[in-house]
């Protein structure tokens, strides 16, 4: 009998510790940490176990850009947690409100609260912040689960505004760029009805299109602290409660047929960083727009207003006028002009094969009246244009060519290039902008390394070098660096001057905005450093560097240089022996500039002289 007493004792204790462990594991816990993964960057970091405390300093943010704090949480137990609640409980400054996401697969889900945070699964609580004026701003929240170890986690995120630049929208389309003086006042921009987006003609039953381009002009210096030096500055197009509060749409009772739509998406808010000041970036500075116009069975003219709000300061509000006719019009159709077996002697251009510093030549003989499609004598006029371009491109030196329905131009940049054509019939009536008006094709260099400057002042003389800086990486010394005094120098003698791995300079162009290309057909391994020098001129330039390898754009470096003889030491591009490329800047010795800018006397004097 006194045995079984024991066995019956050692029994109520071993469950009675079984029932604490159990009681014990059932205990719902979260922690909290600051998430410093995936591009969320701090000044300095903190966590309190013992209040529930986390802080983060996302130290100084350019006003208008974009920035985030994150905190994770976890569930440590082996029971579901309740995520409850998420409270602002102070604010000063512009953050967002705050969000909660859960990963799913590879990326993260926004929840809703309440929340049943499984064990071992946690949520990342992201803190936006946009600041729109200058100062020392902070926010907390407080984190409500039914955990035991925290019911209550405080999360505060610190922030200092600073000014870095502003972003600035461009509107353009075919024939208007702006907004133009005069046209903005009291925080809101009008586009005159003589600058309206105008489709022209548009055949009845079929749909017109046209394009408008959405620019961030901004030049902001960088922002190290942003996971990417073109974030500073982002021109954000969103609703704006001070104006129709509709971000990017039809301004009410304007389009009430409904014939003009957007084509694609139109979400927001949209970002549209300034243009790329990191070959990482590849930002472009621009985004497009499609807009539709579907031209009903009766003939009649139309309008609406496109209305743009974004977070420019000087032009938060927009309104641009549109029209469009429904006529029995004739339709321009454009198109390469292709290989005539017939004459074989004859030009034309591929669209697989268009080079820079080319003539690539076009068709229109397609064009037609609806009347009689095949009558070709019902066209009585061509007119051709080429609306849009790469930055830095001069329209002068296209060098037009125009014979009846065809049509041809020089090409004097890589880039992509749009051309129009409008036809007019025997009867005065001129077609509209149509998918088939219009072409758009880009211009690749087929040389693997192709470099190009450009400038925006006609009257100077702006010089590019390149060096093999494996043989002597100073500009100016003859053999070494490809420049205006040596066009084609021989650095591989297994081939000819100016081709294969040998560089070429296409011209020295001593009055205009350039451009200036270096070209190396097959680079061989090694490291090309480029440089720009100011030969002449006077006042402060600003100065474009592009360079593309194996026919992409991967780089694109601006900087203005002040004075005749500043050289600026721009990027080295490093050939692989796998035929590809990389281009690395110049460490800079300007903070928020690229590369490394100094004063030499005239070019043709100095035969190198150990600058850099």
């Amino acid at each position: 009998m006194q045995s079984s007493r024991w066995l019956v004792t050692l029994f109520m204790l071993f469950a009675a510790g079984c029932s604490h462990d159990a009681l014990t594991a059932d205990i719902p816990e979260l922690s909290a940490s600051v998430y410093d993964r995936e591009g969320y960057r701090y000044t300095d970091t903190s966590i309190d176990i013992a209040t529930g405390a986390l802080q983060a300093n996302l130290g100084d943010v350019p006003v208008y850009t974009q920035k985030a704090a994150a905190y994770l949480l976890e569930n440590k137990s082996t029971t579901t947690v309740e995520v409850r609640q998420i409270k602002v409980t102070e604010i000063t400054g512009d953050f967002a409100p705050p969000k909660l996401f859960k990963r799913e697969g590879n990326g993260w889900v926004m929840v809703e609260l309440p929340h049943r945070l499984l064990p071992s699964h946690y949520l990342k609580l992201v803190q936006g912040y946009g600041p729109l004026t200058l100062g020392e701003h902070h926010t907390t929240v407080e984190i409500v689960s039914n955990a035991q170890n925290h019911p209550t986690w405080k999360a505060t995120t610190i922030a200092n505004a600073v000014f870095n630049g502003l972003p600035d929208i461009e509107i353009a389309y075919p024939g208007y760029t702006g907004p133009a003086i005069g046209e903005c006042a009291d925080n809101k921009c009008t586009v005159q009805d003589t600058n309206a987006l105008d489709f022209g003609n548009i055949l009845l039953g079929t749909t017109g299109t046209a394009r408008i381009t959405i620019r961030n002009t901004a030049e902001c210096a960088v922002d190290p602290g942003q996971a990417s030096t073109c974030d500073s500055c982002a021109l954000t197009l969103q609703r704006n409660p001070s104006g129709e509060d509709i971000g990017l749409g039809f301004k009410p009772g304007s389009n009430v047929d409904g014939l003009f739509n957007f084509g694609g998406s139109t979400r927001l808010p949209a970002n549209i960083r300034q243009k790329n000041l990191d070959p990482l970036c590849s930002a472009s500075g621009e985004l497009q727009l499609l807009l539709t116009f579907a031209a009903p069975s009766v003939e009649g003219t139309h309008h609406a207003v496109i209305v743009i709000e974004s977070n420019d300061p000087d032009e938060p509000n927009i309104e641009i006028p549109v029209t469009a006719t429904a006529r029995n019009a004739p339709v321009a159709v454009v198109k390469f002009r292709g290989f005539d077996s017939a004459n074989p002697s004859a030009p034309f251009s591929a669209a697989d094969n268009l080079e820079p510093l080319t003539r690539i030549y076009f068709d229109g003989r397609d064009s037609f009246d609806p009347r009689n499609p095949t009558d070709r004598t019902l066209i009585a006029n061509y007119t051709w244009d080429v609306i849009s371009f790469p930055p830095g491109t001069n329209p002068a030196d296209f060098q037009v060519q125009e014979s009846g329905g065809f049509y041809s131009f020089w090409a004097p940049l890589a880039g992509s290039y749009t051309v129009r054509l409008i036809v007019t019939n025997v009867d005065g009536i001129p077609s509209g902008d149509t998918d088939r008006s219009t072409i758009t094709f880009n211009v690749v260099p087929h040389s693997r390394l192709h470099v190009q400057l450009v400038w925006d002042n006609a009257t100077s003389d702006q010089d590019l070098h390149m060096t093999h800086a494996n043989t002597d990486d100073r500009p100016c010394i003859i053999g070494p660096d490809v420049h205006w005094r040596d066009k084609k120098p021989q650095w591989f003698t297994s081939d000819a001057a100016g081709v294969g791995p040998n560089p070429r300079l296409d011209k020295d162009d001593t009055n205009g905005y350039g451009p200036e290309n270096i070209n190396i057909d097959q680079p061989k391994p090694g490291t090309y450093r480029i440089y720009v020098h100011y030969f002449a001129g006077s006042g402060n330039i600003r100065q474009t560097v592009r360079v593309w390898l194996n026919g992409l754009p991967v780089a694109e470096y601006r900087r203005t240089l002040r004075s005749s003889a500043d050289t600026w030491a721009v990027a080295d591009v490093t050939w692989l022996a796998d035929a590809t490329g990389v281009v690395t800047p110049i460490p800079s010795d300007t903070a928020g500039e690229v590369g490394s800018v100094r004063n030499i006397s005239d070019c043709s004097a100095l035969n190198g002289g150990g600058l850099f």
